[in-house]
């Protein structure tokens, strides 16, 4: 008879099918993850947001602009001062930055 060598049989009694199991679940959360963070620049693709002086209330606000196709703002999709209201000050933060970048050249 083959004697058997010492650490050859494992101290926990852990079978293949557990540790298979653990590397299913790791593999499934790492793909969920990978999804998030896929969706999560896809939103951001077309949208940017800044810190700004706001033209009106003349104060530091939060902006979140929509991107055109050209990459550059074309509109304001939300902003601090108004939260989840709709924008109602005739969004002049917008055109002001695109007079900003025109007389700069930026």
């Amino acid at each position: 008879m083959n004697p058997i060598l010492p650490g050859a049989i494992p101290s926990i009694p852990v079978s293949v099918n557990a540790f298979l199991e653990v590397l299913l679940v790791l593999t499934a959360l790492s793909l969920l993850v990978l999804f998030g963070m896929t969706l999560r620049e896809m939103w951001g693709a077309y949208r940017r947001r800044e810190r700004i002086v706001c033209p009106v209330r003349l104060r530091r606000v939060r902006v979140l602009f929509g991107l055109g196709p050209d990459g550059e703002p074309t509109d304001v999709v939300r902003c601090s001062v108004f939260g989840r209201q709709a924008i109602t000050c005739g969004k002049a933060c917008l055109v002001r930055r695109e007079t900003r970048f025109a007389v700069n050249g930026g």
